[in-house]
């Protein structure tokens, strides 16, 4: 029978796969037949962790009517450890994100394990998601610079993580050797919004269905290139993580959330990986590109209290038995270790960053054909030179380099911001986020038609939004004639008022549509005769 679960952010649905939800497609391969489901985005298979049968999956999802491909989930090769973690009752497949899905199919192939059950998850977004992107961390701080190895992250908070979800308090290392790079193996194609949404189906995955204290890594990093706090601690502290069984005691673990068997990792996520791993490394008296003797505390590939050679920055599949982080972040690896050393080099010789003394400001209307107008803030030196991206949601607008930008009709409805980056020869960068503007609104166009009779007049009116708007004019117009007030509903864009027992004559007539949905207010003005 189906189980269901509903929080304020957070609904589940859980299916026991058995026998009889199950049809044979082959030689020990069953499928099962097109479900119905609440909504959902993430998927996952959990079953008894003491069961000895290694099965595969496939799942299907349909979304906005149509149906996807098969796609593949991984199992999970747990990261925790049963004597810092405690013992899960269940083991299960890596979550995957299949994008806002009304229904699954999914296929079992080889020994199925007991109490296997189907998990599907719908962490509910919240209006905060959406802002993340586009708000202005550390506006005054020139905490992104190489001299400055800690980097700009989104904090528990940000994400939304319910703290009565954790299980005890963090554990704390007493050393750091390793970094451990992996992937969360489920998807390339999410926003920037959906972060947040996927985090927590992540957190609420590792803690309530396989039974960790917490989420297992120590930090997250998003296929845009965003740094976020995993693990509960203090993401400056050394917090023990459940990432990397049988080295978590002297490592920090930072998970890439996609598929990198599938993609290529962007240039900004190797940039913000190697940046942790510098931050980290550097504080704890390591080299990056160096290579360390590691006691292993008992994995699949490791026995307990092997001494064992790794690499400082090292590959969930270096000590584990795993294709985790993905063959390409994999081969990524020797970048992210000679930008991490780099970083730190920078940071030990570099002089004093390029100081940012007033904010970055956007003057202006943030309307569809006006023009912005960015104030770039000061900075000392006063002759450091500036560069400038125009950002819409938090994304670059490809050409919008200068110091004014004039609001298209894709900006509808949008955050505008400006990051301003100040660069000095023999210093370290600066850069800053401007002030947002915004939601972008759209003037519309009005039309007035009218039709005069005997002691009668009918005014037609149409609103009309912006050429590359797509929006349908909605709300009220006011339509004034002789002294008379009328207010009618847009229908289409269209309105229609008339006014009856008027004296002979030419009138005057005035229309004002109140706007809405993001259109504003407009005015228009015709003659009638009245017969």
């Amino acid at each position: 029978m189906l189980k269901t679960h509903e929080t304020s952010d957070m609904a589940s649905l859980e299916l026991p796969v058995t026998d009889d939800s199950l049809s044979a497609a082959g030689s020990q391969r069953w499928r099962s037949d097109r479900l119905e489901t609440t909504t959902y985005t993430m998927a996952a298979f959990i079953w008894a962790a003491d069961s000895e049968a290694s099965p595969s999956f496939r799942i299907r999802s349909r979304r906005g009517g149509d149906w996807g491909r098969w796609t593949a989930v991984p199992p999970m090769h747990g990261g925790q450890d049963a004597k810092a973690e405690g013992r899960s009752e269940h083991t299960g497949t890596e979550l995957a994100w299949v994008g806002r899905s009304t229904a699954i199919q999914f296929e079992v192939s080889g020994a199925r394990p007991d109490k296997l059950r189907l998990v599907l998850l719908y962490p509910r977004p919240s209006r905060s998601d959406s802002l993340l992107g586009t708000r202005s961390i550390g506006s005054l701080s020139s905490k992104s610079a190489p001299a400055v190895l800690e980097p700009m992250l989104f904090s528990r908070q940000d994400w939304g993580a319910d703290e009565t979800w954790r299980n005890g308090r963090p554990a704390y290392n007493h050393m750091m050797q390793q970094v451990h790079v992996h992937h969360t193996a489920n998807a390339n194609d999410y926003s920037s919004d959906q972060v947040p949404t996927l985090i927590r189906g992540i957190y609420r995955y590792h803690t309530h269905y396989l039974g960790w204290s917490d989420i297992a890594y120590n930090f997250l990093v998003d296929r845009f290139g965003g740094v976020w706090e995993g693990r509960a601690g203090g993401p400056e502290r050394l917090v023990r993580g459940a990432h990397t069984r049988g080295f978590n005691s002297s490592s920090t673990g930072i998970a890439v959330i996609g598929n990198f068997d599938e993609v290529r990792p962007a240039r900004s996520v190797l940039r913000s990986v190697a940046q942790i791993a510098a931050w980290k490394v550097h504080e704890n008296g390591g080299w990056p590109r160096g290579r360390v003797r590691v006691r292993s505390e008992g994995s699949d590939l490791y026995d307990a209290n092997d001494l064992v050679l790794l690499r400082v920055i090292a590959g969930h599949r270096d000590t584990n038995e795993t294709a985790c982080p993905g063959r390409y972040l994999y081969d990524a690896l020797p970048i992210i270790r000679r930008r991490a050393g780099k970083l730190i080099r920078e940071a030990e010789v570099a002089s004093q960053p390029v100081q940012i003394l007033a904010p970055a400001t956007i003057t202006g209307t943030a309307s569809v054909g006006s023009q912005l107008l960015l104030q770039p803030g000061a900075y000392d030196p006063p002759d450091a030179a500036l560069t400038i991206e125009w950002l819409r949601n938090g994304m670059e607008i490809v050409g919008a380099t200068q110091t004014t930008y004039v609001a298209a009709p894709e900006d509808f409805g949008t955050q505008l911001s400006a990051r301003v980056t100040a660069t000095y020869e023999g210093r370290v960068q600066a850069s800053q986020l401007s002030s947002m503007v915004g939601p972008v609104t759209a003037v519309p166009s009005a039309k007035v038609r009218t039709v005069g009779g005997p002691g009668s007049a009918q005014i037609k009116v149409n609103v009309q939004a912006p050429a590359g708007v797509a929006v349908s004019p909605a709300g009220d117009v006011e339509v004034s004639l002789g002294g008379r007030r009328r207010s009618v509903r847009l229908v289409d864009g269209r309105a229609s008022a008339r006014f009856k027992g008027l004296k002979p004559g030419r009138r005057r007539v005035s229309v004002r549509y109140l706007g809405a949905d993001g259109l504003t207010s407009v005015e228009a003005s015709g003659d009638v005769r009245i017969g």
